[in-house]
């Protein structure tokens, strides 16, 4: 039983960097293209201006990711031997929340 749970808790975390890694070569191309089009003395066009949003959408949502996993991993640790979590309707087998929630989508 431990085993399987180590290896859904697995899973999950490779999951999550996934989605994170994505998010971060989003934003990391879209804002190295503003800069590298800035540096080249081009004047900022609506654009640009597009990019650089959309990069900071993306940086966003990986702040509300991270945060949001944060939570999920410390109510894991808050699980009683029962299998229930304080604070936590469930069985405390609830995976974390998947990338793009409402609550952070905008990307």
């Amino acid at each position: 039983m431990a085993d399987d749970k180590i290896e859904q808790l697995v899973k999950e975390g490779r999951r999550f960097l996934h989605d994170i890694s994505n998010k971060v070569l989003i934003g990391s191309g879209l804002g190295s293209h503003v800069l590298a089009s800035l540096k080249k003395g081009k004047e900022a066009d609506e654009k640009m201006l597009d990019k650089l949003e959309r990069s900071m959408n993306a940086l966003n949502l990986i702040a509300d990711m991270i945060k949001e996993h944060r939570s999920y991993l410390i109510s894991l640790l808050e699980e009683t031997p029962s299998g229930t979590s304080s604070g936590r309707t469930g069985n405390g087998s609830e995976s974390p929340p998947a990338a793009g929630t409402p609550s952070s989508s905008g990307t």
